[in-house]
């Protein structure tokens, strides 16, 4: 999902606008709709706006002309800020912008794009030797070398594939080619068009150290982490 812009998107805007997160390291209320993790609301992909997200999008249904900015899908919910699908699938990708914090010095590499090519390449490579079928032990985590940056995905349902996660890999790169800076973090939601809501994850700060500097919204002075997602606290 790869149009090449130089436009970058202001990794702060969600820092601004309300919306309801969890509380960081307390137990997750009930409250996500779920008929927004099946797409219920026939919203459209951010990328082909003529197209509902979760059915087959056709390269020949994109635009002719490259989007300046992902439309934004209304949703209240922190981590569903925007929509893109991913061509030639079924699969689609809710996703917000966060920040890195504090910044990091300029002399220290933190590649969102390389990342995100390095992991769509590593799945395929797998596919290519391997049958499709589901995440082994649940959850899939990489971390490209010279990038500094860790990408984390959590099977939600049990239905999360790795043709799934390549395709929502693949979608993401594509995404991040056209508007997210390479010190920005991203957190996300992956569907598929048969099952919905598949699995959740992160790009972000490898979180191997101490600190966990990847923030995906802010609200009320409290920042909420990609840690969080890790630990189950933003959508069970």
């Amino acid at each position: 999902m790869i149009i090449l812009l130089t436009l970058i998107l202001p990794a702060l805007s969600i820092l601004t606008t309300p919306s309801y997160a969890a509380p960081h390291n307390t137990a997750p209320p009930q409250t996500q709709d779920l008929i927004q993790r099946d797409n219920a609301y026939n919203l459209k992909c951010g990328n082909a706006p003529s197209v509902v997200a979760g059915t087959f999008l056709s390269p020949s249904l994109l635009p002719a002309t490259a989007l300046t900015t992902p439309e934004k899908t209304g949703s209240s919910e922190a981590w569903m800020d925007y929509l893109w699908c991913t061509p030639n699938t079924t699969t689609y990708t809710f996703f917000s912008i966060g920040i890195m914090t504090p910044a990091p010095p300029a002399s220290q590499k933190y590649d969102v794009n390389g990342a995100l090519s390095s992991a769509t390449t590593t799945v395929s490579t797998y596919l290519q030797s391997n049958i499709d079928g589901p995440i082994a032990g649940g959850n899939w985590t990489v971390s490209p070398p010279g990038t500094n940056i860790e990408i984390f995905v959590q099977n939600s349902k049990g239905k999360m594939t790795y043709g799934i996660l390549n395709s929502a890999m693949s979608g993401l790169a594509e995404m991040a080619s056209a508007f997210i800076h390479h010190q920005t973090t991203i957190v996300f939601q992956i569907n598929d068009g048969k099952w919905g809501e598949v699995g959740i994850g992160y790009v972000g700060f490898d979180l191997i150290g101490i600190q966990d500097g990847c923030v995906y919204d802010v609200v009320a002075g409290r920042a909420f982490r990609c840690s969080d997602v890790r630990d189950g606290w933003v959508i069970e």
